[in-house]
């Protein structure tokens, strides 16, 4: 079953010379693409995060302080 994948390997990309390395690099550059990708992702969600934990600091101490109530019952309306 190897020797079918090798032949089919080898007739799509024309040998296993240049076209078959370009063909691993482009697989190794998606990966790395897509590792950013992820990266990029995790770091805008914990910002995300931490923009919310802020506003609810501050919802708190504005309830705490009587000020600002019609805000806190916005923010436990979204909820």
């Amino acid at each position: 079953m190897k020797k079918k994948e090798e032949e089919k390997g080898e007739k799509e990309d024309g040998g296993w010379g240049w076209g078959g390395r370009e063909g691993i690099l482009e697989v190794e550059e998606k990966g790395e693409l897509e590792k950013e990708r992820k990266e990029r992702e995790i770091k805008y969600r914990v910002e995300e995060e931490e923009e919310e934990e802020e506003e609810e600091e501050e919802n708190v101490e504005l309830k705490e302080a009587g000020e600002g109530g019609g805000k806190w019952r916005e923010h436990l309306r979204r909820k």
